[in-house]
């Protein structure tokens, strides 16, 4: 489920926080890992991806969309598990390797790449 909220809690060094949402009573629990996800189905045996420019940060009092679950984290009833921030997104450089070998990103493979004029080869 997609929801609007707003970051109340954030522990950059520890990198996790808090987003308040009307859809999430309780607060919701978010990870610096599931901020700007990539998202793509599980990777087949010998391929790999390196991301680099991965945005890992967000602000208190921020207005985000997020995707979550009704899953318990660390006190809270939900944890978010794609947050999007209403900021432009970071530059990324996205590195796809099959057995160790650099190759194309498989658009046909994956789909397309979210803010695909942020993205660098």
């Amino acid at each position: 489920m997609t929801s609007e909220g707003v970051v109340a809690i954030w522990h950059g060094e520890e990198g996790w926080g808090v987003i308040e949402s009307a859809d999430t009573p309780t607060g919701c629990w978010v990870h610096f890992s599931n901020i700007w996800t990539l998202n793509h189905p599980p990777l087949a045996r010998g391929e790999s991806i390196e991301i680099r420019g991965q945005g890992s940060d967000l602000q208190v009092g921020e207005t985000v969309d997020f995707e979550w679950e009704r899953v318990p984290q660390d006190g809270y009833s939900f944890r978010a598990v794609n947050v999007r921030p209403r900021r432009q997104p970071p530059r990324r450089t996205v590195r796809f390797s099959i057995n160790g070998e650099r190759v194309p990103w498989p658009i046909d493979h994956f789909g397309e790449l979210p803010h695909a004029g942020l993205w660098t080869e």
